[in-house]
């Protein structure tokens, strides 16, 4: 079965870009990583993978810091659609270099993990599980 995207360009914005110095340093910043502490050069590359979202996140600093981010939402069981970023990160690669915006592509968005991860039961689902146990607790009772 074929994962279904869809891609909407005028949703998409550009990359986020800033200048130098200790201000700009703390205005972008990656969940664990504090770009003033490696002013110089440090490149953070970062997925988080939910049930229905996925973020991919990529942060250059070397002299001034460079954020590209996609995020993906679930529109359906089986589809996924671009909420923001770039569609490919090979269109920001003057942001973030070739080099890491080719890797960032080819490693792909990580639909299969964020499928295996069990989602928040609907409250039909949850109805339907409290129902099944109580006919479970029911026919336990006739059995005596």
């Amino acid at each position: 079965m074929k994962q279904q995207t869809e891609l909407h360009p005028a949703a998409t914005p550009c990359s986020q870009q800033t200048g130098t110095g200790p201000a700009a340093a703390q205005a972008i910043t990656v969940q664990g990583v504090d770009p003033a502490q490696h002013p110089d050069s440090t490149a953070v590359l970062q997925f988080v993978i939910r049930p229905d979202e996925i973020i991919v996140t990529a942060l250059l600093v070397m002299g001034t810091i460079r954020k590209v981010e996609q995020r993906w939402q679930r529109r359906t069981r089986n589809s996924w659609a671009l909420a923001g970023g770039p569609p490919l990160f090979d269109f920001e690669k003057a942001a973030v270099s070739p080099d890491v915006a080719d890797f960032l592509d080819r490693a792909g968005v990580p639909i299969t993990v964020a499928n295996m991860l069990p989602r928040r039961p609907t409250g039909a689902a949850g109805e339907a599980i409290a129902a099944a146990a109580q006919e479970v607790a029911g026919t336990g009772e006739k059995r005596q």
